[in-house]
């Protein structure tokens, strides 16, 4: 059997028959990655395996960028530059850190943090779409779709300044670096990025101290930062955190849904007669096709996990794709249906990294396409 390679072209043009041919031999195996310094990675494609996975503490994020990833970048000083703020990231940290920031951040996206903001999602929504009236074509994903989420971030953040598109460029250019970390061209494109926007959003924190307005950065700035509890680094960080996943992951979720509802007429057709289904439409596209695909994390001890061994400091990528497909789970998996109850998918990931965005995106996304 061939080894598995996310990062081969035949898996990318059609990954989840790949998915499939694994998962259908084993839960748990061991493959390439496009990690600088490692021989390999496992990969786990079960439904069952990847949520026990993802809430095993005995995986985690930190030991990876202490070690393994550091001692890596020395063949790609670039990708240091990367790390260097993502290793302050509520999304790349581990306990006790991670419940520090977390606590701190949640509040603005969970609960009512999220849903206080639905009426002007909706608003600005249907200001979106009267701006198309009348034109007899247009591009949906970058004149709708990418332009609501840009606007819920910079609301939500309190930003100010002018040129979006720049900054989604460098967004875009951070997560292809993160993506394809052998690859140095892509790798320098996304550190050249990285300190663009970490710069234009200190410009903006010293913006606010001179002028403050409403959102997160203003909030942090006047309490945590302020009290000691958030670094000036972790505050940045965590910015930098919030606009490229607030940007990237929502609009990602609008135009695939639109884009499958497209190819699937009679579950369009279901969603125009009852758009009440749009919680379960939302659901259904991520786990039909979520904007991510895959997690990783490192082993911080030896383990036996599913039957294998695995050493401390082994790289394991926990596959949100295969999982959200396996038939164990899913009754014809490989059909798009927004009437689906059965099943947990695994979109959002699970256990203390499960996306801390998730309620936020649900509430843009069935925005948007109602």
């Amino acid at each position: 059997m061939k080894q598995f390679d996310p990062f081969y072209e035949g898996h990318r043009a059609d990954p989840f028959s790949s998915y499939a041919y694994y998962r259908e031999r084993d839960s748990v195996h061991w493959g390439a990655t496009n990690f600088f310094g490692r021989s390999g990675s496992w990969y786990v494609f079960g439904h069952k395996e990847v949520l026990s996975g993802l809430q095993d503490d005995r995986f985690a994020h930190e030991a990876e960028r202490t070690e393994e990833i550091l001692k890596a970048f020395e063949g790609c000083p670039e990708l240091n530059d990367i790390w260097y703020w993502m290793s302050h990231s509520v999304q790349f940290v581990d306990p006790p850190r991670h419940t520090r920031l977390r606590t701190m951040l949640a509040p603005y996206f969970t609960g009512t943090g999220a849903t206080d903001m639905a009426t002007w999602i909706e608003a600005t929504a249907h200001e979106l779409i009267d701006a198309l009236e009348g034109r007899r074509q247009f591009d949906l994903v970058t004149e709708y779709a990418q332009l609501l989420p840009c606007e819920v971030t910079w609301k939500l953040i309190g930003l100010n300044f002018s040129g979006r598109e720049d900054v989604r460029t460098s967004a875009l250019a951070i997560t292809r670096a993160l993506d394809c970390v052998n690859d140095p061209g892509t790798i320098r494109e996304g550190a050249i990025a990285m300190k663009k926007l970490t710069a234009l959003l200190e410009e903006e924190v010293q913006r606010h101290k001179r002028a403050p307005r409403p959102g997160i950065m203003g909030e942090l700035l006047d309490g945590p930062c302020q009290d000691g509890s958030m670094s000036n680094i972790e505050l940045i960080a965590n910015l930098v955190e919030l606009v490229f996943a607030g940007l990237e992951t929502t609009s990602l979720l609008i135009g695939s849904a639109v884009e499958l509802l497209l190819r699937n007429p009679k579950q369009l057709a279901l969603f125009q007669c009852d758009p009440s289904l749009d919680r379960r439409l939302v659901g259904e596209v991520m786990r039909y096709a979520g904007p991510s695909q895959m997690v990783g994390r490192v082993c911080m001890e030896d383990i036996e996990f599913c039957g294998r061994q695995l050493h401390k400091g082994d790289a394991i990528s926990f596959m949100l794709g295969s999982a959200n497909r396996d038939p164990a789970v899913f009754s014809q998996p490989d059909d798009f249906d927004i009437t689906r109850k059965e099943g947990k998918q695994a979109g959002f990931a699970f256990g203390r990294h499960f996306c801390i965005g998730a309620t936020l995106a649900r509430v843009e996304s069935m925005i948007a396409l109602r």
